[in-house]
């Protein structure tokens, strides 16, 4: 299933769908399936911190789902800055 979800343009020129899916509070023994899930229905953006523990689950559900970047998928993984600049 192709969805047709807005994308915007970053500052490399790079796209990335407007519409993501969000791992966070999801348990890491439950990311798999909701991930791979969420791709199933039409998502191509997942959204995930390396705080949030469940990366593993991340990688999972999208092998799972036999997707990935050459079938639009876009994984972002914010960065948890740990001390202030400077």
């Amino acid at each position: 299933m192709m969805t047709n979800v807005p994308a915007i343009a970053l500052n490399d020129g790079a796209t990335i769908p407007q519409l993501g899916f969000g791992v966070f509070q999801i348990e890491p023994d439950e990311t798999a399936a909701a991930v791979k899930t969420a791709l199933d229905i039409g998502y191509r953006h997942i959204d995930t911190a390396e705080m949030y523990g469940n990366e593993r689950g991340v990688g999972q559900g999208i092998r799972g789902a036999g997707v990935g970047p050459r079938r639009g998928v876009r994984h972002q993984q914010a960065q948890q800055r740990l001390s202030p600049p400077g």
